[in-house]
């Protein structure tokens, strides 16, 4: 069950904007099962999450996507921008790096086409794992934890 922790932040020089869903989604929109919860926080009570409220899953019964975009962005070309997060996240450990993938991507071109500059899956599969074990971002058949990640933006400088 990925979950996108608080705050989010987009670094760019002198302007850093701070995205933490207590005031509601700030721009940012959600499609698929994205939604704001108070389940799970890394501020005080709200996060952006993926799955059903119902059921604590992301299981439909058929395979299912959504994303999590952010407002546009202008990264100015003298800056080193960043975008740095909080995430807790849990998938299923069958087969981890080519299902229920978490990807962070970008675009250059208003969302025409996205590059993948991060995935959060881990990279090998893990033995021992299969359907119905966890794995999470703390590891194999590990509860979840909340871990900070921050990916450069550099070469998207002076681009929307």
């Amino acid at each position: 069950m990925p979950s996108a922790g608080t705050p989010i932040s987009v670094l760019a020089c002198e302007r850093h904007h701070i995205y933490d869903v207590e005031n509601g989604p700030q721009g940012w929109t959600g499609t698929g099962l994205w939604h704001i919860t108070a389940r799970r926080a890394n501020t005080p009570t709200h996060s952006w999450w993926y799955g059903w409220e119902s059921t604590v899953d992301y299981d439909t019964g058929s395979a299912n996507a959504g994303a999590l975009t952010s407002p546009l962005q202008l990264l100015p070309a003298e800056c080193q921008p960043a975008l740095g997060f909080t995430t807790w996240w849990e998938i299923e450990s069958a087969d981890p790096q080519a299902r229920d993938l978490m990807q962070i991507q970008v675009s250059n071109d208003h969302g025409a086409t996205w590059q993948t500059i991060l995935q959060l899956n881990p990279g090998s599969y893990s033995p021992g794992g299969g359907v119905g074990i966890p794995y999470s971002s703390a590891g194999l058949n590990r509860p979840g934890i909340w871990r900070s990640k921050e990916v450069d933006l550099g070469p998207y400088r002076g681009r929307w």
